[in-house]
C-alpha cells in the first residue's frame, strides 16, 4: 500500500488494513454468496435500516445543535487523555468533538439509508446484491482515507528542520525537542523515539541527568538532554519541529558513530554504580564501555582496528559484516532489548556469539579477532506465539471454508 498515494505516510497502510479485515470479517461472516444472492423479501430489513438511518441523523443534528453543551460536554469532561494528548487538545476540543460526533453519525445515517434502498429493492432489481457489495468496499475506501488524513505528518513539521531532515543520510539520528512523530517522513532515526513505549533501560539512562520528570511529559513538553549523552547515542542535530518555531537545527559535537570499539571495559553489575559511572565527567565512552558481566573476548587497553558494514537492515533485522584485527566489544549506539537475538551466518571467527547491554542501554558484542558476519533480529515471544497461533488457525480457516464451499456446491 506505500506505493498508492495516500497512503506513503505514517500509519496509513495500518489504518486502511485495520478497516479492511473488519470488512473482510462481517462479509465472511455475512456470507457473501447470500448477500449477491438476496432473497425476494427484504422489505422488513430494509424498514429496520431506514428507522435506524433516520435515528442517526436525528441524533447527529441534536449533537450538531447542543455545540458541545450540556451532556455532551460532561461525557467529554470525564475522559481522562494519556499523557500523549494531555496538552494537544484545543480550547474549542468540546465544540469540536460533538462536530466530529455529527458528521460521522450523519455518515453513518446515509450509509444505512443507501443500504435500506438497496436491499429494499432486491425483489425488484437483480444487480442490488452485487451494488451492496460494491457500496461496502467504496464506503471502507472513504472511510479509512478520512481517517488517515488526520495524521497529515507533513503539516505538522516545521519547515527549516524538515529542510535540514531531507538532507540528511537515511538512518540519521536525530533529537526532536518536541515529542511527537513530525520526523517520520525523513526517515531519520529520532533518539527520543516515536512511541510513548519506552524500553527501561534507555528511560533511565536518558533521565539519570536530566533535570524533567519523563512521567509528565506531554506533546508541548521540551526535552531537554544534555549534548553529552545525545553523542553516547550517535545523535547528529537537536531539533525543534513545531510549526512556527524559529530555531535552527543544531549539530552534537562529535558525536559517537553508530558502531565502535573502545579500548577499555569495565564490569559493573550495580545499576546505580553503573549509572553514575557512565554519567560522571571524567568517563570517556570513546575509550572505555561499561558492562554487566565479563565479556568472553574483550580488549586489554590496545587500540581495535575495526571495520563494519551493514549489509541489511529493516526495522527489526540487521545484519552486519565485522573485522577486528584483536578480541574486541563491538558498541552499538542502538538500544538495548533482550528481545534481540544474535545468529551466525557461517562467515565468523567464532561460534556463539552474545548480545549484552552495554552503558546500561546500548547493545555490546563481544568479538574474537577476524571476520564476523552476524544477524541481530528483534524476536519478542509475542510474535512467536502469534506466529504459531496464525500457522495453525490459517490452514484450518481455508479447511472450513473449503468444506463449508463443498457442501454449499452438493446441496444447491
Amino acid at each position: 500500500l506505500r506505493v498508492v498515494p495516500g497512503f506513503d505516510l505514517f500509519r496509513g497502510p495500518g489504518k486502511f488494513a485495520i478497516f479492511a479485515v473488519m470488512f473482510v470479517a462481517m462479509l465472511a461472516a455475512a456470507g457473501a454468496r447470500e448477500i449477491l444472492q438476496l432473497p425476494r423479501r427484504t422489505w422488513p430489513f430494509a424498514l429496520v435500516l431506514a428507522a435506524l438511518s433516520a435515528t442517526a441523523i436525528v441524533l447527529a443534528f441534536g449533537v450538531r445543535n447542543a455545540f458541545g453543551e450540556g451532556t455532551w460536554s460532561d461525557l467529554i469532561s470525564q475522559l481522562q487523555p494519556g499523557w500523549e494528548a494531555s496538552k494537544r487538545l484545543p480550547a474549542n476540543f468540546t465544540f469540536l468533538s460533538a462536530q466530529f460526533a455529527a458528521y460521522s453519525l450523519i455518515f453513518a445515517g446515509i450509509s444505512s439509508a443507501i443500504v435500506a434502498v438497496l436491499i429494499g429493492a432486491a425483489s425488484k432489481w437483480r444487480w442490488s446484491g452485487a451494488a451492496l457489495l460494491a457500496f461496502g468496499v467504496i464506503e471502507l475506501t472513504g472511510f479509512a482515507w478520512y481517517s488517515r488524513a488526520t495524521v497529515d505528518l507533513s503539516a505538522m513539521v516545521n519547515p527549516e528542520v524538515g529542510a535540514t531532515c531531507a538532507e540528511l543520510p537515511e538512518g540519521t539520528r536525530v533529537m526532536d525537542r518536541r515529542v511527537g512523530l513530525n520526523l517520520l517522513p525523513w526517515r531519520v532515526r529520532n533518539a527520543w523515539g516515536y512511541d510513548p513505549i519506552m524500553l527501561k533501560r534507555y528511560r533511565d539512562f536518558v533521565r539519570y541527568a536530566s533535570d524533567f520528570d519523563l512521567e509528565s511529559i506531554d506533546m508541548d513538553h521540551n526535552i531537554d538532554v544534555s549534548d553529552r549523552i545525545l553523542a553516547m547515542v550517535n545523535c547528529a542535530y537537536v531539533v525543534d519541529s513545531r510549526p512556527g518555531d524559529r530555531k535552527r537545527p543544531r549539530a552534537i559535537d562529535n558525536p559517537l558513530p553508530r558502531f565502535s570499539f573502545p579500548s577499555w571495559v569495565v564490569v559493573e553489575p550495580d545499576e546505580v554504580k553503573r549509572l553514575e559511572l557512565i554519567h560522571n565527567e571524567a568517563f570517556d565512552p570513546r575509550e572505555t564501555m561499561v558492562l554487566e558481566v565479563a565479556p568472553e573476548y574483550g580488549p586489554t587497553g590496545e587500540t581495535i582496528d575495526g571495520a563494519v558494514k551493514v549489509i541489511d537492515e529493516s526495522t527489526d533485522a540487521v545484519t552486519l559484516e565485522v573485522d577486528v584485527n584483536a578480541d574486541a566489544v563491538l558498541l552499538m549506539g542502538d538500544a538495548y532489548a533482550k528481545s534481540w537475538k544474535i545468529d551466525n551466518l557461517g562467515e565468523a571467527a567464532q561460534q556463539r556469539y552474545t548480545l549484552m547491554p552495554a552503558n546500561h542501554a546500548l547493545r555490546a558484542i563481544p568479538l574474537a579477532k577476524g571476520h564476523h558476519r552476524i544477524r541481530l533480529s528483534y524476536g519478542p515471544l509475542s510474535y512467536a506465539i502469534g506466529f504459531w497461533v496464525t500457522l495453525v488457525s490459517a490452514p484450518a480457516f481455508f479447511l472450513v471454508s473449503l468444506a463449508s464451499l463443498s457442501w454449499h456446491v452438493r446441496h444447491n
